[in-house]
């Protein structure tokens, strides 16, 4: 499996700002998906869960919650998005047997003992989490071979998995993670789309059509997908935002950042980005998860 690995720069830290020495402050995390107001059906799926050896699930779009069972201390928090592509269907399904199976590969080969140096992703936990990309992608070209499917089925997925004082991203495709800090707002993931590709390479701004032209994903092809590593400090009052392009595509990172640092409680700031992505049009699905720490 490649991966590349980036140190994200926002938000900047103070190593002298103490944190608590026993255990994590508590998250507030909520999750929301709405199909929009264009689509006939709804291709996003979105899972919110804490890791404790075991899953106690707070929040998905799967139909049961038989995925996970109860456990014992926690370890971390679990946050998945993805936006599944294919027609006649075939997103719903990318999406979810992705979700599924990174988050059951991910608790399976989890190393639940981890330290961070310089401010990288450590190997074991990086592989981790390919492996769960890895295994994803092959159960999505499995289905397409077996002829259940169509071949080219596909899908995004970003995942952030919190375990204080950090978040570990990983990421494939064009759904996006963000982080508010002390009003500041940043985006932690790169899109992997044809537009970004060009603009890397010879800068300027490509026609509008490449934005939506993925250059990474899950399944769609035989090729393995690209997994994107990064690696954030967190603080008390930080808000996390997974969410696919349904939401992005709409509601300009100002806005978003004025939503996520609002008041409001995850739930409702959820619940404000799908209104704001309607207000705009609601042309794809939309997918958000806020989780405000401490």
């Amino acid at each position: 499996m490649v991966h590349t690995q980036r140190k994200i720069d926002l938000p900047t830290w103070d190593p002298e700002r103490p944190f608590p020495s026993i255990g994590a402050p508590p998250i507030e995390v909520a999750g929301r998906t709405d199909t929009g107001l264009v689509r006939d059906g709804n291709e996003d799926q979105y899972l919110v869960t804490e890791l404790r050896r075991h899953g106690i699930l707070h929040a998905t779009s799967l139909e049961d919650d038989s995925l996970f069972g109860e456990g014992d201390a926690l370890q971390g928090l679990l946050m998945i998005v993805a936006d599944g592509m294919g027609g006649h269907g075939n997103g719903e399904t990318a999406s979810k047997v992705a979700v599924r199976t990174v988050a059951r590969r991910f608790l399976e080969r989890l190393p639940w003992s981890h330290e961070l140096e310089n401010d990288s992703v450590p190997a074991s936990l990086g592989a981790a989490i390919e492996d769960a990309v890895k295994s994803a992608h092959e159960a999505l070209t499995r289905l397409g071979d077996e002829g259940k499917v169509d071949p080219h089925l596909g899908t995004t997925l970003t995942l952030a998995y919190v375990v204080w004082p950090h978040v570990i991203v990983g990421h494939v495709g064009d759904s996006r993670c963000y982080l508010w800090h002390r009003g500041d707002f940043g985006q932690l993931t790169k899109d992997h789309t044809m537009a970004e590709e060009i603009r890397s390479q010879f800068g300027g701004d490509p026609p509008e059509r490449y934005e939506h032209i993925l250059s990474n994903a899950i399944g769609g092809n035989e090729k393995q997908p690209v997994v994107e590593l990064c690696v954030a400090n967190l603080a008390h009052g930080d808000r996390l935002l997974v969410c696919t392009d349904g939401l992005t595509g709409h509601v300009s990172n100002e806005a978003l950042a004025e939503i996520i640092g609002g008041r409001g409680s995850s739930a409702e700031a959820c619940e404000a980005c799908i209104d704001a992505a309607n207000k705009d049009g609601g042309r794809d699905n939309i997918t958000a998860i806020v989780a405000r720490i401490g």
